[in-house]
């Protein structure tokens, strides 16, 4: 919006009565006491109009301040055409300077309007939200704040940006800041907090804000909501790492993970378990009732094997028919037959399918996961207990431990299997 031009009317009003109560005064002083001519005076109120009068305005006082220039010569007693000449020659030559000062200065005051007005509406449209940061308080922010997060520019100006991030990522803010501090600039993703309390991911690129002289002065940076980017990656990551069928953890998953815990410092009294679970003909199942009630059965033995053990535990697909538990916390490898045992048992109750129910059982094999043991040697070993379980007639417990690498007697009786 432009300024008002009532305030400059009036202001020129006053100029323009102050020239001519100068002319009154200069008459008045020639005449009776034959001073010095004030002419050389008139040129102030002009160039006091210059500075925010229009060209147009400014010439229109400085024809009125050569008219009462020229009056005044000729009214003044000794007047001579030089002094008349040399006064109308001053005052065009101050007349001059300032309309030239005017047009200048209305050039500069529309040009800054006009700037200002185009980064009024670049930081109200833009999908971004501009920041600036001194001395760790926010200084300034863009207005498309409140579109994006519904917070309004003053909500966030004077407080430290840590206020409107979540608590268990301050250690990230506080990192990032760090690294701002040093002179790098940086691209990070993080969450903030709206303000209708929700959260919402954002990304951040920031960068120092350096002063004239190149001094750090400061953060700058623009931030946009990445909620949807977020979640299309999280979705990736867990398709990449879940079996699509079950939901259970995928076999490239669960030997990362197996890898991950055997370089983990266990507490003493603690172990970890495999335990390599197949189901007893499966295939039978899948040949006579077809592959749709095959998956439903499959579905539901992952499902009461995932509810069975607890959150810190794993369960995951790694073959067709064969599953992998991993049990972390155990007191030793009794303690996870215990458990087996009850998978076991669980899994044996009677499924409902579309072909009607269905059972299955379990042939499990036991073993503990070995301090720096790779997760193939783990894993191997659970498959040849489960192998003996296979051989000893199926829906049974079988042990070996790391020591012989030999499988040992079944810990369960014998059970007909289907």
């Amino acid at each position: 919006m432009f300024p008002s031009r009532a305030p400059n009317q009036r202001r020129l009003g006053l100029l323009t009565a102050g020239l001519i109560g100068l002319f009154l005064l200069d008459l008045a002083l020639t005449r009776s006491f034959q001073s010095a001519p004030l002419c050389p005076y008139y040129w102030i109120p002009v160039v006091l109009a210059a500075s925010f009068a229009s060209p147009r305005q400014v010439g229109w006082l400085t024809g009125l301040a050569v008219l009462l220039a020229t009056l005044r010569s000729l009214l003044a007693p000794h007047a001579t055409a030089l002094h008349l000449i040399l006064e109308l020659v001053g005052l065009s030559g101050v007349a001059w300077a300032a309309i030239h000062m005017a047009r200048k200065l209305r050039t500069r005051e529309r040009s800054n309007r006009e700037l200002q007005e185009h980064y009024r509406l670049l930081a109200e449209n833009a999908p971004d939200v501009v920041i600036q940061i001194m001395q760790g308080t926010i200084r300034w922010i863009s207005p498309s704040l409140t579109r994006m997060l519904g917070w309004r520019p003053e909500d966030w100006i004077g407080h430290p940006l840590s206020r409107f991030i979540p608590s268990e990522q301050h250690p990230l803010l506080e990192r990032d800041l760090r690294v701002l501090e040093n002179g790098h600039s940086l691209v990070t993703r993080l969450q903030a907090l709206a303000h209708d309390h929700s959260r919402r991911w954002v990304e951040l690129h920031a960068s120092p804000y350096r002063d004239p002289q190149g001094g750090l002065d400061g953060i700058v940076g623009s931030f946009r909501t990445v909620d949807q980017e977020v979640a299309a990656e999280q979705e990736l990551s867990r398709r990449a790492r879940t079996d699509e069928l079950t939901g259970l953890v995928n076999r490239r998953e669960a030997l990362d993970r197996i890898t991950t815990i055997a370089t983990r410092i266990l507490r003493k009294g603690e172990a970890t378990a495999v335990l390599f679970c197949d189901l007893d003909n499966f295939k039978a199942i899948n040949d006579t009732f077809g592959h749709l009630p095959g998956d439903e059965l499959l579905r539901t033995v992952a499902t009461r094997i995932r509810d069975s053990i607890r959150g810190g535990d794993m369960a995951a697909r790694i073959g067709g028919d064969e599953l992998l538990v991993v049990l972390q916390g155990v007191r030793d490898l009794r303690d996870a037959v215990t458990i087996a045992e009850k998978l076991r048992h669980i899994v044996a109750e009677p499924i409902a399918t579309s072909a009607g129910p269905l059972s299955i059982t379990l042939s499990i094999g036991v073993t503990m996961l070995m301090p720096g043991e790779h997760s193939d040697v783990t894993i191997s070993r659970a498959d040849q207990a489960m192998y003996r379980a296979k051989q000893s007639g199926r829906n049974q417990v079988v042990t070996i431990t790391p020591e012989s690498d030999r499988t040992g007697e079944r810990v369960s009786p014998r059970q007909p299997g289907p």
